[in-house]
């Protein structure tokens, strides 16, 4: 690591001193003491941090220790710069006098950076009653799962995964026996897969800007963007995201790593309208990462690097949003008008309602059987059970009912 030097002046009959810094990453911030103050007293071991008037904290925190350098004596020099973190901080040759004691003031700042450092911290909801199958599902032999963003179910409670490797759309029974395969050389960064009302199968891929329809045998009979070409407009998208399907047909795509909004297209692929951009405002996005619509028309989006979920009325209107459910990846609306959401950054599974209450979660990080590592994606079939695609660990899971 380069050391800088910072170099301060000498004043009549004083040294001149020096101290090597790193960058500086974080504050401890305290008062200057007063003249009145000053002791003749030996020094104590130089403070590891760097000293400035206002009074903010960064909460970008280093942990990192260099060595300690020497006091060295010098006279007042004016008001205080920031120093860089852990050096040794050019002061005069005096003891800090502060009410209630130096000691004291770093304990407070210290614990004040801890707690910013630490993040923030993960809500407790009421634990759902879900147990892990290992043994679900069945590959062939020599076949494997990779990076595995999109799971979904049809009618028959069949499931459907998408992965990130050869044979990326898989088909398997509700007991994990594998059906069928296909869509090599379809997709170039698969992202997600859902299955419409009539078991139409769509996928999304955000490195071909594209949305695919296929009908239930595989063919595809619908496209949607231009292969390889990304864009801002009624024809094109730049790395979406995600799809969901309203009562009459018309559908929602997230436009999401790039563009940051979601667009409404007729039930024959016909654009009908857009709204969001990149912001932290209402009606604004941070990557629109899934989407929903619930029986009442209302459009759910989960705004996942913004950590919050947004509804809108069926053309756009803002209407709410839900800031408690950690950082949203995944959507899956139930027939009952419950609401499965992947908490992605916290690997766990939470339930609520339409109004936004939480109504309980299961699932943490790891890498063992019933852990959770980027869980990405959900689904839910028509007996209860969930199914998690997992980055990751390069998997689906699959949780039944206790």
């Amino acid at each position: 690591m380069r050391l800088k030097t910072a170099e301060v002046a000498p004043m009549p009959n004083a040294s001149v001193s020096t101290a090597t810094a790193a960058k500086p990453r974080c504050f401890l911030n305290i008062r200057r003491p007063s003249r009145k103050s000053r002791s003749t007293s030996p020094p104590p071991a130089p403070a590891r941090g760097a000293f400035r008037f206002d009074t903010r904290v960064s909460d970008e925190c280093s942990a990192e220790s260099l060595g300690t350098a020497p006091p060295r004596s010098r006279t007042s020099h004016g008001p205080l710069s920031p120093m860089r973190l852990d050096s040794a901080p050019v002061l005069p040759y005096h003891r800090l006098a502060l009410p209630g004691g130096l000691s004291m003031s770093i304990r407070v700042s210290l614990l004040l950076l801890a707690a910013l450092c630490a993040g923030r911290a993960e809500t407790k909801f009421p634990p759902l009653p879900y147990a892990i199958q290992e043994s679900w599902p069945t590959l062939p032999a020599g076949w494997n799962f990779g990076e595995t963003p999109g799971v979904a179910t049809d009618s028959r409670n069949h499931v459907y995964v998408l992965h990130r490797g050869p044979n990326p759309i898989l088909e398997f029974t509700p007991d994990g026996r594998l059906v069928r395969s296909w869509g090599e050389g379809l997709f170039i960064r698969a992202h997600a897969i859902r299955i419409d009302p009539q078991g139409n199968i769509w996928t999304v891929d955000n490195d071909t800007h594209q949305i695919l329809k296929m009908d239930p045998s595989g063919r595809v009979r619908m496209v949607i963007g231009r292969r390889g070409q990304s864009g801002e407009n009624e024809e094109s998208f730049n790395r979406p995201t995600d799809i969901a399907f309203a009562a009459n047909g018309s559908f929602y795509i997230t436009d999401g790593y790039v563009n940051s909004r979601v667009v409404k297209f007729s039930k024959d692929g016909r654009y009908l309208t857009a709204w969001g951009k990149k912001g932290r405002g209402d009606g604004e996005f941070d990557l629109p990462h899934s989407v929903a619509v619930d029986p009442q028309g209302r459009v759910i989006v989960a705004d996942r690097e913004n950590r919050r979920i947004q509804i809108f009325d069926a053309n756009g209107k803002f209407l709410e949003k839900w800031t408690h459910v950690g950082s949203p990846w995944g959507l899956q609306l139930m027939p009952d008008g419950t609401l499965f959401i992947v908490d992605g950054y916290n690997n766990r599974v939470l339930k609520t309602d339409l109004k936004g209450n939480v109504l309980g979660a299961f699932g943490r990080q790891g890498r063992l059987p019933g852990e959770l590592n980027y869980s990405h994606h959900i689904a839910v079939d028509g007996n209860g059970n969930i199914y998690v695609g997992e980055i990751k660990n390069q998997r689906v899971s699959k949780f039944s009912p206790r």
